[in-house]
């Protein structure tokens, strides 16, 4: 119950904000949706930082090296840079797919809460078990990652 309070308050007094600055009644945020939008943005940087160009050159001694840049000009600049006393061989646009890590099991959600938060298997347990009675996560006691 308190938490549903805690959506309505934190909920319409955020919306009103980007209604006020934005001046578009149609925007909204709320103690879930904020992180979870800003979460999947992150995902899309992520995804996009992937995204560039390669650049192979051939170093003395039949050492090879490849460079990855954002930009075409930036890779253009550094190939012309490096034909003054290098080889290049190619330079070519590289889109890279980052694949999702797979889903926890409970083994690994309790090994890494422990490992990267310092909590107990009860606490772990605990806060999964409450994430799943409030519909934030699927059910969490599985051995068989999907």
């Amino acid at each position: 119950r308190g938490s549903s309070i805690e959506d309505r308050w934190i909920g319409f007094g955020l919306s009103k904000i980007l209604w006020d600055v934005f001046g578009k009644h149609w925007l909204g945020a709320g103690r879930v949706q904020t992180p979870v939008l800003g979460w999947i943005i992150d995902r899309y940087n992520e995804w996009r930082n992937g995204i560039g160009y390669n650049i192979y050159i051939t170093l003395p001694h039949g050492l090879k090296l490849r460079i990855h840049v954002d930009t075409r000009s930036d890779a253009e600049r550094i190939a012309s840079e490096a034909e003054r006393g290098l080889r290049v061989v190619r330079v070519e646009e590289a889109i890279e797919e980052l694949n999702p890590l797979p889903p926890y099991t409970t083994e690994s959600l309790i090994y890494d809460a422990s490992r990267l938060l310092g909590y107990t298997s009860d606490k772990t347990m605990r806060i999964a078990q409450e994430l799943f009675e409030n519909g934030l996560i699927t059910y969490h006691r599985t051995e068989v990652p999907r």
